[in-house]
């Protein structure tokens, strides 16, 4: 696949389930508008993704980079062998409200990566990093408020936060971080 798995724009109100995406975005040199297995552009809120399976893409997941994308939920899938991230986001527009992970397993990716570069005023608010599997790969956490990451399992990877006022990290477990466990 030369692009996205699947693009989602103005897609309000939509679920995905059991979905296979392999391969998606391999040839891209960098993350961009075409940069993820699942992808979310304008407008596109209220989303359900469960079930899924992502494997060997730039990233697993991508795009969840403003306000026009709230109240998403990403429970139950498999992201496997993405090279740049297991999920990557590296700027905003705003911040996105409520943004929940849970229950997934990430095997073997760049880190879980979201990171607003805008120094906006309104940064993320309200994100939920939960009861995930992290193998050989890492959480990495920028410019975020209100973030609660707890009860997940980080095998050979790390947990950064920076710049993030008013959020929890609890109960997590991390093993052979290979370096530092949580960096603050």
């Amino acid at each position: 696949c030369g692009g996205n798995g699947i693009h989602m724009s103005g897609a309000n109100r939509t679920r995905l389930e059991d979905c296979v995406i392999i391969g998606a975005n391999k040839s891209a040199s960098q993350m961009g508008n075409a940069n993820g297995c699942i992808y979310w552009c304008a407008e596109s809120n209220e989303t359900v993704v469960t079930g899924c399976h992502c494997e060997d893409g730039l990233a697993g997941f991508g795009g969840i980079d403003g306000i026009d994308n709230m109240h998403l939920k990403i429970t139950g899938c498999t992201v496997k062998n993405c090279d740049h991230a297991a999920f990557g986001e590296y700027k905003s527009t705003g911040g996105p409200i409520d943004v929940v992970i849970s229950g997934n397993q990430f095997i073997e990716c760049g880190n879980l990566d979201l990171t607003d570069t805008s120094q906006k005023v309104a940064p993320w608010d309200g994100l939920v990093i939960s009861g995930n599997v992290f193998t050989d790969t890492g959480i990495k956490l920028q410019g975020f408020r209100n973030a609660n990451v707890s009860g997940n399992t980080v095998r050979g990877g790390q947990v950064w936060l920076f710049r993030s006022p008013h959020c929890v990290i609890g109960d997590n477990v991390i093993d052979n971080p290979g370096g530092f466990g949580i960096y603050l």
